[in-house]
């Protein structure tokens, strides 16, 4: 299957050549950036496989030999037990936000993982203050929110969409924090 990025900066040639791929990414995959694919040295292309999926590809755009290389990972995962149901849930590399030529993705509010590539992929953590949740004024303890990673000119940035109680159409408030 032929790839390519397409560059909406030039709508009528604006495609940089990827190798083809031998078969279509599953529907739901998501794909990412390190960087300028045109800059000189290109950058790393990721497309991750859905979120149930422990599957990765990557491509180095702007090497001699660029080619898709498929990805198996092993984050390990944690034991969920609710009442007799357990089960065992492998963590997944899920929202790839690329800020900084690494891909950075939550793994909990107070920490996130980082893939870096040199040129192989190499995984690491790093560890956050986190957000204060603070509760509704009238006095209701539950917060129901929503966060997601964003790169906003090359920074990471924490985006949280907090909902009034359990009605996920109402917003309440949303918070933007720049990651240090």
């Amino acid at each position: 299957y032929a790839t390519f990025l397409w560059d909406p900066r030039d709508p009528e040639h604006g495609r940089v050549a990827l190798p083809s791929m031998a078969q279509a990414p599953p529907e739901g995959s998501g794909c990412a950036l390190s960087g300028d694919p045109t800059a000189p040295g290109g950058c790393t292309v990721v497309l991750a496989e859905p979120y149930e999926s422990t599957v990765l590809w990557y491509c180095h755009v702007g090497s001699a030999t660029p080619e898709w290389v498929r990805y198996e990972y092993d984050l390990g995962g944690k034991l969920v037990v609710l009442g007799e149901y357990r089960e065992w849930i492998k963590e997944h590399a899920y929202g790839l936000t690329p800020p900084g030529g690494k891909f950075y993705y939550t793994i909990k509010s107070t920490k996130y993982g980082v893939l870096g590539f040199s040129p192989e992929p190499t995984w690491s953590t790093v560890k956050t203050k986190g957000v204060e949740l603070t509760y509704h004024p009238s006095g209701d303890g539950r917060v129901h929110y929503e966060s997601f990673l964003l790169d906003l000119d090359g920074k990471l940035h924490t985006v949280w969409i907090f909902f009034a109680g359990f009605d996920l159409r109402t917003v309440n408030d949303v918070a933007i924090y720049k990651m240090g």
